[in-house]
């Protein structure tokens, strides 16, 4: 499904006014599995604690509900 350039403009602004616009990422699996290897984290045990990141395929596929 192919969005509105003004429709994500305007997710993207939600997201700076949650200050979540640093938590976005191109590729969420390897920004995970960075974020692990910086931890020292083994990429096969599970974390205590996992980094969260917003893909920008979520930002596109928001519903207006989820905002």
């Amino acid at each position: 499904m192919i969005y509105s350039p003004t429709t994500l403009a305007g997710r993207l602004l939600y997201l700076e006014q949650l200050d979540l616009l640093p938590l976005l990422v191109a590729d969420k699996l390897a920004a995970k599995r960075e974020w692990r290897e910086e931890q020292g984290l083994s990429v096969s045990k599970k974390a205590a604690g996992e980094a969260v990141f917003i893909s920008v395929r979520d930002v596109a596929s928001f519903s207006t509900s989820k905002i």
